[in-house]
């Protein structure tokens, strides 16, 4: 089970950036680049995948992120549309963490702290903070420098929202692309607490 903890968008910041995807699709189809788009239910901004666990383990975390938070509610935005991979060919297209990134790294900071009371931390990876717009189609794998003159002429709309809770899923990766099995919410408060224990 490879779980992933995420911010939700709000249904007009979804919008956007599903405005966003497909604009910018339509720029790489016509440079002869097919992409696939993610599924606007499937759009969401994610602080952290959690690596593959056993359903014992998958159980204990979501118990560990029960319980009253510390990071308040924020602002959060979303801009520096870019691709992975940055070497060679990429798969995936998306937008950058901008505003928001001492607030999501509060978050992550807790989530480190709650994961080491299970005394067992699960894996964690290496990760840059982003939304996942789409993919390239497997038939089709351009290198970098074909795409980057493409990224300066996508078109972004601005993704702004507040992160009023932070989400749990299960992430499902398929030929299609990941979809997404909501497991739970846990809200934030609406001013920083004070006083976490390590």
């Amino acid at each position: 089970m490879r779980l992933v903890l995420a911010a939700d968008l709000d249904a007009d910041e979804r919008k956007a950036a599903v405005r966003t995807a497909r604009s910018s699709a339509q720029g790489f189809e016509q440079a002869g680049i097919p992409m696939c788009c993610m599924q606007p239910e499937h759009l969401h901004f994610s602080f952290r995948l959690l690596g593959e666990l056993d359903v014992k383990s998958a159980g204990e975390v979501r118990r560990a992120l029960v319980g009253a938070w510390e990071t308040a509610v924020f602002h959060a935005g979303l801009d520096g549309f870019d691709v992975f991979r940055y070497s060679g060919t990429f798969q995936v297209f998306w937008l950058g963490m901008g505003t928001g990134r001492d607030e999501v790294f509060g978050v992550e900071t807790e989530l480190d702290r709650r994961l080491r009371r299970l005394g067992s931390v699960p894996e964690v990876r290496a990760y840059r903070l982003h939304l996942t717009l789409g993919c390239v189609r497997r038939q089709s794998e351009p290198s970098r420098a074909v795409v980057k003159p493409l990224l300066a002429e996508s078109p972004t709309d601005p993704v702004r929202w507040t992160v009023e809770m932070v989400t749990l899923y299960e992430s499902r990766l398929s030929y299609g692309g990941a979809s997404y099995k909501f497991i739970e919410q846990f809200s934030l408060p609406q001013q920083k607490v004070s006083g976490g224990q390590s």
